[in-house]
């Protein structure tokens, strides 16, 4: 005969500890990692088995009083069955801000009348796929400074996207050196033209080459012009040179014009006269009654009518038939 026996059913002993979560500080890294360790604050494990016990934040972006949480379990060859574990968070966590640096890049430019800069600015600190938007950079001064001469610098408005609205890093933007060349400007004296025997006209000049709209009045000094010209200077051309301005920003070229002096030059006919040209003056006259004017001992000539020299009483025929009579105290001049 079999006996069988029933044993009473023996439940495990179940111990009772309490796991504490430390003070941590640590540099904002993206993660919600603490190196440190909890510790048993209120019972303690039995021979032979281990605690299994780690610690994270809350969250991971940067400040204080942050949350540390205990979590894990014994190591009791039970899957810590044998344990009642009562875990204590931490409240005096710390993550502090990570040092974002941001480097403008060397950068070269012919003067735009801008502080813009095409360089790319580089980032060097982001963790955690936190990302950067909005990068750019500018010189800190439009104008030409020399080489190396003009600073460049990382411009505002970057977004820095780390969930927390950029608050988990410390910024520092870096300057880079630049160089601003001048640009070319050309500076043309305009070309003119005037009869034989009058004074020259106003020199004038054109500009090729301002940036951003600035005209001549950025530029120093006073513009002024040469020439070999005179009153008394034979038909023909003359250069007109250019000169007197100056400016850090542009790099000026002068180029010639002409002054043009045109007419037919009546030599003396032996009494005293001068010789003269009559295209600018003769233009003024407009009827034939007009009284003789003073033009004493001067003979004209018409350089663009056929006039000629008729006769030895100093008249002068032209084409159409107008005569124009050279007298000793003046000219009578025709209707034109």
């Amino acid at each position: 005969m079999t006996t069988i026996i029933s044993l009473p059913n023996i439940s495990p002993a179940t111990v009772s500890i309490t796991v504490t979560a430390v003070t941590h500080t640590k540099v904002y890294d993206g993660t919600t990692s603490a190196a440190a360790s909890p510790g048993i604050t209120g019972g303690s494990l039995a021979a032979g088995d281990a605690a299994n016990f780690t610690q994270h934040y809350a969250d991971r972006n940067a400040g204080t009083g942050k949350t540390l949480i205990a979590a894990g379990a014994v190591n009791d060859g039970n899957g810590g069955a044998n344990y009642l574990v009562t875990f204590v968070d931490d409240t005096t966590g710390i993550i502090t801000p990570k040092a974002l640096t941001l480097a403008a890049a060397t950068d070269t430019k012919v003067y735009d009348g801008s502080t813009a800069s095409s360089g790319t600015v580089t980032a060097s600190g982001l963790v955690g796929g936190d990302t950067l938007s909005g990068l750019s950079q500018r010189f800190a001064s439009k104008n030409v400074l020399g080489a190396n001469g003009s600073t460049l610098q990382v411009n505002a408005g970057y977004v820095v996207s780390d969930g927390n609205g950029g608050a988990n890093y410390t910024v520092t933007t870096n300057t880079a050196p630049g160089t601003i060349t001048p640009a070319s400007l050309v500076i043309t004296a305009d070309d003119k033209r005037r009869p034989f025997g009058v004074p020259n006209p106003p020199f004038t000049a054109s500009y090729a080459g301002f940036v951003a709209g600035e005209t001549a009045a950025v530029l120093g000094g006073a513009l002024s012009f040469l020439t070999t010209a005179t009153t008394s200077s034979a038909p023909g051309g003359y250069a007109i040179t250019p000169f007197g301005q100056t400016s850090g920003n542009y790099a000026m070229t002068y180029v010639d014009g002409t002054l043009t002096v045109v007419g037919t030059v009546v030599q003396p006919g032996g009494g005293g006269e001068i010789a003269a040209d009559q295209q600018a003056i003769g233009a003024q006259y407009t009827s034939r009654g007009m009284p003789d004017d003073v033009l004493t001992r001067i003979r004209y000539v018409f350089g663009d009518d056929g006039c000629a020299v008729a006769s030895a009483a100093n008249d002068i025929s032209c084409a159409g038939g107008n005569v124009v009579r050279v007298v000793n105290q003046g000219v009578r001049l025709p209707l034109r």
